[in-house]
């Protein structure tokens, strides 16, 4: 069995804006293990654990579900929490930009995954990079600073875009020092 998930990718822009706004904040000094930009990607759905011959199903639930999408533009947006500022676990940052398309998008493939037996996600979906995870020694007294440092963050636009215009299947291998990724598959949109 293996970890999957499906997920829309930065351009190389866009990274490399993210791994110097990431720089700044590790500059901080604060409770949090930041995730390096070349790994941030937005995901679709988390699959969890698969069985190995499920890829060409999940392959085909994609491919279906992007059948009808054209690429679109998405830039990166406010920095938020979960799951909340007194308690901040997770550091993430916003997506903007066309937004119906990426929900059609994730409802489509969503719902074709469903169809073939996978499981619907319980949360509710907010479009997302997680660029941080507060460590897990942190007191509550350290954690509520934190939260409150970052909602005084001043936070300029980022400029950089990414044009998506396929998804990306990986594999997500748990490691003592992090998580790893490995790309599985590569489904491109309909570009006609």
């Amino acid at each position: 069995m293996i970890r999957v998930f499906v997920a829309v990718d930065l351009s190389q822009e866009a990274r490399k804006e993210l791994a110097r706004f990431l720089d700044r904040l590790a500059a901080k000094r604060w409770p949090v293990r930041w995730e390096p930009a070349e790994k941030l990607h937005l995901t679709l759905s988390f699959l969890g654990w698969v069985e190995e011959d499920k890829l060409e199903v999940i392959s085909g639930c994609v491919e279906k579900g992007v059948r009808t999408i054209y690429p679109f533009t998405i830039r990166l947006g406010k920095l938020g929490v979960f799951p909340n500022s007194l308690q901040p676990r997770i550091v993430w940052l916003g997506i903007k930009g066309d937004q119906p398309t990426l929900v059609r998008l994730r409802r489509s493939v969503a719902e074709n995954l469903i169809d073939v037996g996978f499981p619907a996600e319980k949360r509710s979906w907010i479009p997302h990079l997680t660029i941080g995870r507060v460590k897990k020694e942190c007191s509550y007294r350290a954690t509520k600073e934190l939260g409150r440092q970052l909602q005084k963050l001043e936070l300029s636009e980022f400029e950089a875009s990414t044009s998506v215009d396929r998804i990306v299947t990986y594999r997500s291998i748990l490691k003592p020092s992090g998580s790893e990724y490995v790309r599985l598959s590569d489904i491109p949109f309909n570009k006609t």
